[in-house]
């Protein structure tokens, strides 16, 4: 984990900014991952995130410690985000089975999904995941570490969590209808990264329940029953569901086509003409 690169050098430093420009005004990049990120001074990380003029920025700080990602965002002046390891970490200690205390951890006196996105002040620097390229077998280093429990259930518990989602893409392939339907009612009730979410059950199933923009958000993962009241069921399956109260459906998307203009599904393309 040691840096391959003098970042401490003017002229390194200055080809490295130039590259990400490049990246961005030629290829047309707008967000970037720093690799490794425990091998060298986070200082520089803001450095070249605002002379990049990214959208995003999020660093790999491989570690599952709260306090560490806490000190690392701070470090960078909180001008990037961090994969939520200690999240992950969590995910993976529950492994999809009946203990959802792990899921947990208290905000004060306020109980909250677990990981860096459990602290009010952090949770908008919280790139939440359940798995990625390292922590999934076969790569080497994910021996041991990969979640292996029910696929559905883990996603639906980070989909109603705030911080930003990261998906992974065997997930993705595994149970993309249902993701599909946990995005889609984040989306409805304007869950973000910075809303308010509470872990309002851990005694026989998980319940969360969040508060956004335009509406609220219950997720359930476990064996209940009943349904909570004021509530109506938005989709679910084998053991996970998401009520819904309030919340809004996106309108009709508009799209340029130079071919012509129809409408079909909702969605209304426009004919472009010269």
């Amino acid at each position: 984990a040691a840096r391959d690169l003098a970042h401490s050098l003017t002229e390194v430093r200055d080809a490295v900014k130039g590259y990400l420009k490049w990246l961005k005004g030629t290829i047309g990049y707008d967000g970037y991952r720093w690799d490794v990120v425990k091998g060298f001074n986070p200082a520089y990380i803001k450095e070249y995130t605002q002379a990049a003029g990214a959208y995003l920025s999020v660093g790999e700080y491989y570690s599952a410690n709260y306090n560490d990602l806490k000190t690392w965002v701070e470090a960078t002046d909180k001008t990037t985000l961090v994969f939520d390891f200690a999240f992950k970490n969590a995910i993976k200690e529950w492994g999809g089975g009946s203990d959802y205390s792990k899921l947990g951890w208290m905000d004060g006196s306020i109980l909250r999904p677990a990981g860096l996105v459990h602290n009010s002040g952090m949770r908008q620097y919280a790139a939440t995941f359940i798995d990625n390229h390292d922590t999934s077998y076969p790569h080497p280093s994910g021996s041991g570490w990969e979640y292996t429990g029910d696929k559905a259930k883990a996603n639906a518990i980070m989909l109603a969590a705030p911080g930003i989602p990261c998906v992974f893409w065997r997930d993705w392939v595994a149970v993309k209808s249902d993701i599909k339907k946990m995005v889609a009612a984040r989306k409805k009730v304007g869950l973000n990264s910075n809303s308010d979410v509470r872990v309002t059950n851990t005694n026989g199933y998980y319940e969360s329940t969040g508060i956004g923009t335009t509406g609220e958000l219950i997720c359930r993962v476990g064996s209940w029953s009943g349904e909570p009241a004021g509530f109506v069921f938005e989709c679910g399956g084998t053991g996970w569901a998401y009520y819904t109260k309030g919340g809004s459906t996106p309108g009709p998307t508009i799209q340029m086509s130079p071919q012509g203009g129809y409408v079909a599904n909702g969605e209304v393309t426009i004919t472009a003409t010269a």
